[in-house]
């Protein structure tokens, strides 16, 4: 039989690469990367590789189902589609309205395919979140409070840049193939890379310089570099495109490179060599977080401050900085046809939406009256996504109704009333989207072959839930009828992306830069100072506070991703889960052997009443105030026949993530919980002898 090669957009992580994939009798052989994408090339990464092996999970959700019993506990009524639609909407509808209600709660995975599920979730509530507005408040809210607009329109420019600093981003292992690829291209040609981290991973084996750092003092870092680039390096900064720069230098006049050793323990010298690079390479900088740094009570101003290096070397809307998302008519195309009906919640106001997802759980304990009474999730788990899931479990367990949609199992969906489950990525289409790289381009999610269960597209379940709320502008027959939307005046036809799977907006990816339409601030330029944050009660560069010490024996517990899973969405599938089925324990080697722990022994991790055994991992090239696990393990959904049970799960320990709130956001901390650590031994034989 021949072999077609179907151009399609992986769905394994939110990264969305595409991706090619090769299909003999209606059976998928192979998938690889978009050869036609610079930066892609072929290229996958190993959950996307697996994405057969996930198909083929018969783990995974095969039908509509409805709860029976009480919640969590495994009882499940198969139910047709029909009738999981109108239970759907019956136990929905007495949570909104026409203007839409303050009721129910949409939160959706996100990216570039979502535009249709949330235009429709909009008919029905103001509450529409997505997955990087929770993980990636601090950054997005501090990008606002600059340039006018959230981190998602600045596009890191890894394949021209001259100098990158990868701050708490472990990019060559929670692997995004495009910048990874950019970025190992431009080393090869001499570019510079310093990794900021706790820890030693594959990143900064590749790093030209790795900065050590105390865990939850990448602040007080990058305070000191911008002391040293307005004292040392002032004539080559982009001083012109940013306010009050007096008042930003007298804000930081005290934070010398010796002030950060003493804070950050990285030697002063190495923080004056780092800032002397990148004066060289400006403007051709990317200063990059990530989520190593996210999870912390001051990671407001950590990203603010990251961004405000950038804006002084010149790298925002520049090649080889942070490229400005532009609007399609800026390369000379018509955008497509959005989706959103006339008197639609479609389009929100401009900024950081409020009341955020954990404002909005939090009221469910509010003597005054919850803000919630439903939620929907669309391949987004709150279980796992915030810290301590004992706590925002007993916050679920408030709604009336929790709805799932889903094409594996998560905790959220163990938990739910409802279950819609969706097809595999291999098994259904998307609506077209747009992919912000360097160069953007137009995608479409392609169906490689049929469902092998009786599940369905998100665009199917979104068109069966519209009929009967009677939002018809979403009813569609077929995807046909969304592609013909969207493309309509375009002059672009679907046959258009038969070759390539897509449609390069923007032409060559190192050609001229189009006018940039400029920052969306007051005067046009970078407000460190915006007097909106002071009548917020915010302080622009809040004073660095030095964190309390840790008593021994106890240490701050730090989650982190890998290059094999993604959270705990891909640990049931069985070619990943072959090659880890459970996480361990990394500690600093002299801070182990203080307490008699050895290399590969297991170990007691307690976390106020929750205590965990697991084998440990020791490294010299580890912070020694700090443990680092691998988040998503320690499933407890007995449908997961490999991952149920196995790891120890991250987000548990964190018992102090609802108590410690962030500065400004509110939002609930990852990284500021301690934990316990011994041998198992030990415990056992003091048990035994009590």
């Amino acid at each position: 039989m021949p072999i077609d090669t179907v151009a399609s957009v992986c769905g394994m992580c939110p990264v969305q690469c595409p991706i090619e994939v090769e299909v003999e009798n209606s059976v998928c052989r192979f998938i690889h990367g978009n050869r036609r994408i610079p930066g892609i090339r072929g290229a996958l990464c190993t959950k996307g590789a697996a994405g057969i092996s996930f198909r083929n999970d018969s783990d995974r959700p095969a039908f509509p189902m409805l709860r029976s019993g009480m919640r969590g506990q495994g009882g499940w009524k198969r139910i047709e589609w029909d009738e999981a639609f109108d239970i759907a909407a019956e136990r929905l509808r007495s949570c909104t309205s026409v203007s839409g209600s303050s009721d129910m709660m949409w939160l959706d995975s996100g990216g570039c395919f979502s535009g249709f599920r949330r235009a429709f979730a909009r008919t029905l509530t103001p509450h529409v979140h997505t997955e990087d507005a929770i993980v990636g408040v601090h950054v997005n809210e501090a990008a606002l409070s600059l340039f006018g607009f959230d981190a998602s329109q600045l596009i890191p420019d890894f394949r021209n840049a001259r100098h990158v600093v990868l701050q708490g981003r472990n990019l060559f292992e929670t692997v995004h193939i495009q910048q990874a690829n950019d970025l190992l291209d431009n080393l090869e040609k001499g570019a510079g890379l310093t990794v900021v981290d706790i820890r030693s991973n594959p990143t900064t084996s590749k790093a030209r310089r790795r900065l050590a750092i105390r865990p939850g003092t990448d602040y007080a870092l990058n305070l000191a570099v911008i002391h040293l680039l307005l004292k040392d390096h002032r004539s080559i900064l982009a001083t012109d495109t940013i306010d009050d720069i007096d008042q930003l230098e007298t804000a930081v006049q005290e934070c010398s490179a010796s002030w950060a050793q003493e804070r950050t323990g990285i030697p002063a010298g190495d923080i004056v060599s780092l800032v002397r690079d990148l004066a060289k390479a400006a403007p051709r900088i990317v200063w990059m977080t990530g989520r190593g740094v996210w999870g912390y009570a001051d990671s407001f101003y950590t990203c603010r401050s990251a961004w405000i290096i950038n804006a002084l070397l010149g790298a925002v809307g520049t090649v080889g900085g942070f490229r400005i998302v532009l609007p399609e008519d800026a390369y000379g195309e018509r955008p497509l046809n959005g989706f959103a009906p006339a008197g639609s919640l479609n389009e929100p106001s401009e900024g950081i939406e409020r009341p955020r997802a954990w404002e909005l759980l939090s009221s469910l304990t509010d003597p005054g009256g919850a803000l919630l009474r439903s939620l929907v999730c669309y391949r987004c788990d709150p279980l796992a996504l915030f810290p301590d899931p004992t706590h925002t479990r007993e916050l679920l367990q408030r709604l009336e109704t929790i709805l799932c949609i889903t094409d594996s199992w998560t905790e959220i969906a163990w938990m739910a009333d409802l279950v819609l489950p969706l097809s595999a990525f291999l098994e259904r289409e998307s609506v077209i989207g747009r992919l912000d790289l360097p160069h953007p381009l137009w995608v479409v999610r392609r169906r490689c072959i049929a469902p092998t269960n009786d599940t369905k597209a998100d665009w199917e379940i979104v068109s069966g839930l519209a009929k009967r709320f009677g939002k018809f502008d979403f009813a569609v027959d077929g995807i046909e009828a969304v592609w013909n939307r969207q493309l309509e005046g375009t002059g672009i036809r679907m046959r258009d992306f038969d070759r390539t799977g897509f449609i390069d907006i923007a032409g060559l990816p190192d050609g001229p830069l189009p006018k940039t339409p400029g920052l969306r601030t007051s005067g046009g330029k970078v407000s460190v100072f915006d007097p909106s944050l002071k009548s917020r009660g915010i302080a622009p560069l809040a004073p660095f506070t030095v964190k309390s010490g840790i008593e021994a024996g106890r240490f701050r517990l730090i989650a982190g991703g890998c290059g094999i899973h993604y959270e705990g969405n891909t640990l049931n599938v069985p070619l990943l889960n072959r090659q880890m089925s459970e996480n361990v324990l990394w500690m600093n080697r002299s801070a182990a052997e203080s307490l008699g722990i050895a290399n590969g022994d297991r170990v007691r991790i307690a976390s106020e009443d929750i205590e965990e055994t697991i084998a440990v991992r020791l490294s010299e090239f580890m912070a020694p105030d700090a443990v680092f696990l691998v988040s998503g393990f320690g499933r407890s959904i007995p449908a997961e026949s490999r991952a149920f049970g196995k790891g120890v799960s991250a987000v548990g320990l964190m018992r102090n993530g609802w108590k410690t709130k962030a500065l400004v956001s509110g939002a609930p901390c990852r990284a500021e919980s301690f934990v316990s650590v011994f041998l198992a031994d030990k415990a056992e034989k003091e048990g035994s002898r009590s």
